[in-house]
């Protein structure tokens, strides 16, 4: 599907600015006139405006959503009103696209209106994982269980994401400072170096001149360098928004050396804790499937979970075609089965969604320990070769002078 950015105009006259995914510019105009939109303007979202948003203001994260939700729970039990509720919250958010967002539903309550219908309107804001959750809460006279199992939901997926942004952070920092040392070695020192040495007379080593060839043709071509590396980027992009470039980006990830068992397991972790909290809310398991597979950022876990959703259509145990993908761990399938066969499925899928966020914290503090210590080794390496092409024609010019 294709990416649309819009603009359009509610019942009361009042802008709205989203995107939303649609097979072409007719499907998506009439995806936004059932939402009860007047479209004003339409564009395909490409690489070139992809960051040129015209929904306006951030989008609103897991922990924002956490946090509006566990509030929402608070309120809801104090015997506040969903529309007061909303109302509230909206004045105490600093997010400019979730405060539209919640005073577009309220407005929309306030006329008698469910909020899952006025929240399936704000798609762009409101995951669809979330709207269902909240439907199911509407149904069963249960809105507050509803959001504790959302509030619970984007707790955990905030958790993981900060784990993974803290264990990211050491290797980007030493890296940024290793190609500012290299770059400053390479290009100012090693060069000064060499002229001084050169102008005494003294031939250079094999390792400083290798370094000052390197550190020449950084500078004679370096707008080729970046030139590719921007192809590189801008190539890998546009490949990566055909469904085959998906697909490919996608095995290749989880068969990266370091990486490729964590992210298995982060989409593991990503597809038992979606599923498990729309099964518990009461979503039927077709319904819930089918937002699990919406909810996948791994192409290959999304075909899989598609596949089985079809599978399942037709009448077959969800156990068999989980095992059968060849995707997810063993123990998924099996946990699976068990539910089945004791008639306990959401509590053991809730027992497999905690084990794997348990798993993929683990595996990430795992990883933390092993790249630091590999970036210093690399680190030390770098600079033990630049200071190499420094110090040896020092210890040559010495060594000519004690022969002297």
């Amino acid at each position: 599907m294709t990416e649309f950015a819009y603009i359009a105009a509610d019942e009361e006259g009042k802008e709205r600015k989203g995107s939303i995914h649609a097979e072409d510019a007719k499907d998506a105009a009439a995806k936004i006139k059932a939402e009860g939109l007047v479209l004003m303007e339409l564009n395909k979202v490409s690489i070139w405006n992809r960051q040129i948003s015209l929904s306006g203001g951030r989008k609103a994260g897991p922990r924002e959503l956490a946090v509006f939700s566990r509030q929402m729970v608070s309120m809801l039990r104090a015997g506040v009103t969903a529309a007061d509720a909303i109302e509230m919250l909206s004045l105490e958010t600093d997010n400019k696209k979730l405060k539209d967002a919640l005073e577009y539903v309220e407005q929309h309550i306030k006329t008698g209106e469910a909020m899952s219908l006025a929240m399936t309107r704000r798609s762009d804001v409101f995951p669809e994982m979330m709207i269902n959750l909240v439907t199911a809460g509407e149904e069963t006279g249960k809105l507050d269980v509803a959001f504790e199992r959302v509030a619970a939901y984007f707790e955990q997926r905030s958790k993981i994401r900060d784990l993974l942004q803290r264990a990211l952070t050491y290797p980007a920092i030493v890296g940024i400072a290793t190609i500012v040392v290299i770059f400053v070695m390479l290009l100012e020192v090693i060069p000064n170096y060499a002229r001084v040495f050169e102008s005494m007379g003294s031939e250079l080593p094999g390792i400083t001149l290798g370094m000052l060839a390197f550190g020449d043709f950084i500078a004679s071509y370096w707008f080729i360098i970046v030139g590719v590396i921007l192809a590189f980027v801008i190539i890998h992009k546009v490949h990566g928004r055909t469904e085959n470039g998906r697909m490919w980006q996608s095995e290749m990830a989880l068969k990266m050396p370091l990486t490729g068992k964590l992210r298995n397991k982060l989409a593991t972790s990503n597809f038992a804790r979606t599923f498990s909290s729309l099964i518990s809310s009461g979503v039927p398991m077709l319904k819930a499937l089918h937002v699990t597979a919406a909810s996948a950022t791994n192409e290959v876990f999304k075909k899989a979970i598609e596949h089985t959703e079809d599978e399942v259509a037709k009448g077959v145990p969800l156990s068999e075609p989980i095992k059968l993908s060849g995707v997810f761990p063993p123990m998924v399938s099996h946990m699976i089965k068990t539910g089945e066969a004791s008639g306990d499925l959401d509590d053991m899928l809730n027992k497999l969604a905690d084990y794997y966020d348990e798993d993929v914290s683990v595996s990430i503090e795992t990883m933390m320990t092993i790249v630091e210590p590999v970036m210093i080794i690399i680190l030390s390496v770098i600079v033990a070769i630049l200071l190499a092409a420094v110090i040896t024609p020092m210890i040559s010019m010495y060594n000519m002078m004690e022969t002297l």
